[in-house]
Formats: structure tokens, sequence, C-alpha cells
């Protein structure tokens, strides 16, 4: 998620306030799933979930916090490669 994000985020942004909406707009379109994702439950699991999958060890949880749910882990992880994050 990390910077390949932050670039499509600050572009969608730059895009927005240089008056180019259509792209802006097929922008966070395009991310919406990814976005909604991460809030999919209680921060900040599903983020740390998102960079593990990613391939960066960013570790465990501290309680009363656990892990995601099978299912809504598939979904994030479904969300990512639809949108390029995984290959």
């Amino acid at each position: 998620v990390g910077s390949e994000m932050c670039i499509r985020d600050s572009q969608m942004v730059f895009d927005y306030l240089e008056g180019r909406t259509d792209d802006a707009r097929r922008a966070q379109i395009e991310l919406l799933d990814v976005i909604n994702d991460l809030f999919i439950e209680v921060n900040p699991v599903p983020v740390k979930e998102a960079m593990n999958l990613l391939g960066m060890d960013v570790g465990g949880y501290r309680l009363p916090l656990t892990h995601m749910t099978e299912a809504h882990r598939e979904t994030l992880r479904s969300s990512l490669a639809a949108a390029g994050f995984l290959k």
C-alpha cells in the first residue's frame, strides 16, 4: 500500500487541484475498493495486514487487537490485487 498508494493519492490530489477533476475522479474510483477495505475492521489491523500481504513484515498485533478474519483478509487481498498492488 505504502509508497505506491501515496504516489497514486498525491497524483489524484494534484489532478483535482489543477482542474483535472475527471482524472482525479477516475483515480478515486480505481482505489475505492482498497480504501474501503482498509476500514473493513478496526485500524490498524487492515493496514498492517495489507503491509504484510505486500511483503513488509510489520509483525502482529497487541491486545486487544487480533488478526483479521480470513474472509476479510481475502477481501483485502482481492482488492489489492485488482488495484495492481499484488502481482
